[in-house]
C-alpha cells in the first residue's frame, strides 16, 4: 500500500460540482487514464476516482471527493482524500494544478505534514520529487539544488510535463532483446546520447529497461524509452478491442510539443515491426473502433 493524504478545503467555499469539473477537465487535458463513479455510504454520497498517468501505468492513485461538506464548525475540512498513492509524481502534479485553481487549503501528507499552495509550488518547481510526501516542507533540504547532470535534468523535466505513447504487439511475437538492439542501433546511428537503466514495477514481477535519450540539441529534445523485458500477461486482456492477445512492449515518455522528434523514432519502429500498433494514451476521448490507434499506414498523421 502507498501513502495517503487529505486536501483540507475551506468550508465556506467548497462546491463539489466545481471541484469535479476541475478534476475532469484537468485529467482530460493531461491525458490521464481515469474512471469516475458516484457512490453512497450510508446516507452520504461521494465520488470515487481511479486515475493513472496512462492505461496500465504503475503510477496511479484513488481519489475520494465528498459530495457535500459536513456540518463542521471548523474553518477547514478534509473533503478530498487520496488513497494508496503509488506515484508521488502524479499526486504532486494534480495538487499543483488544484492549488492554482483553489489556492486556499492544505494537503495533509499521510497524517505527517501540512503542505500549503506555496509548499507544493516549491516542490513542483524543484529537481527533487522523491518521497516529498514524507518530508516536512518547513525544513530546508536538498530539493532546491539544481541538477548536476543532463540525465537528472531530463528526468525531472519529464516528470513535470510529459506525454505517453504505448506500443502494442501480438504476445507470441514478443522479443525484448530484438527491440532493444534495434533501438540502440538507431540511437547510435543518430549520435544521440543515451543512458541505460533497469527497474522493476511495484505491482508485478516484470523488469523493465529504461533508456533515457538526449538528442544533443538545445530545444529540449529528449525522451525516455521504457521497454518491457517480459510480456505483461495482465495487459493482454486490456486491448481486446484491437486484437486478442495484444500486450505492451514499449512506452515512450516525452515532452509536450516534441511530436516531430518522436515521429522520427516511431516511423522507424514501424519499419522494424510493421504489424504492431501505437496506442495514443493521451487522447482521452478514444473510441473502441480504433480511431486513436496508429499503425504503419496511419502514423504519418501523428502529432497533427
Amino acid at each position: 500500500m502507498g501513502a495517503s493524504g487529505y486536501i483540507f478545503v475551506k468550508n465556506n467555499s467548497y462546491d463539489v460540482n466545481k471541484t469535479m469539473a476541475f478534476f475532469e477537465n484537468l485529467f482530460k487535458t493531461q491525458g490521464y487514464y481515469y474512471f469516475v463513479d458516484k457512490l453512497k455510504s450510508g446516507s452520504e454520497y461521494y465520488y470515487h476516482i481511479s486515475i493513472s498517468e496512462y492505461s496500465g501505468s504503475d503510477s496511479w492513485t484513488i481519489i475520494y471527493v465528498d459530495f457535500e461538506r459536513n456540518d463542521s464548525q471548523s474553518e477547514f475540512e478534509n473533503l478530498i482524500y487520496f488513497e494508496n498513492i503509488q506515484s508521488e509524481n502524479l499526486v504532486l502534479k494534480i495538487l499543483y494544478e488544484y492549488f492554482q485553481k483553489f489556492p486556499e487549503g492544505y494537503f495533509d501528507g499521510d497524517s505527517r505534514w501540512l503542505f500549503s499552495k506555496k509548499d507544493i509550488e516549491a516542490i513542483y518547481k524543484s529537481y527533487n520529487w522523491e518521497a516529498w510526501v514524507y518530508c516536512n516542507p518547513a525544513l530546508p533540504n536538498e530539493r532546491y539544488i539544481l541538477p548536476e547532470n543532463r540525465k537528472t535534468d531530463i528526468r525531472y523535466s519529464l516528470n513535470r510535463d510529459c506525454v505517453w505513447q504505448l506500443f502494442l504487439r501480438k504476445a507470441e511475437k514478443f522479443d525484448f532483446c530484438d527491440l532493444k538492439n534495434h533501438l540502440i542501433s538507431f540511437l547510435k546511428e543518430k549520435n544521440y546520447t543515451y543512458y541505460e537503466e533497469r527497474y522493476e514495477l511495484s505491482w508485478n514481477p516484470y523488469f523493465h529497461s529504461l533508456i533515457v535519450v538526449d538528442m544533443n540539441n538545445f530545444n529540449d529534445g529528449f525522451y525516455e524509452l521504457h521497454i518491457y523485458e517480459e510480456r505483461d500477461l495482465y495487459a493482454e486482456c486490456d486491448y481486446d478491442y484491437i486484437k486478442e492477445g495484444i500486450c505492451v512492449v514499449m512506452a515512450i515518455r516525452y515532452m509536450r510539443g516534441q511530436e516531430k522528434n518522436i515521429k522520427e523514432i516511431v516511423q522507424k519502429y514501424f519499419e522494424w515491426y510493421p504489424d504492431d500498433y501505437m496506442y495514443n494514451t493521451n487522447e482521452y476521448d478514444y473510441s473502441e473502433t480504433g480511431e486513436r490507434i496508429y499503425t504503419k499506414d496511419t502514423i504519418l498523421t501523428f502529432g497533427e
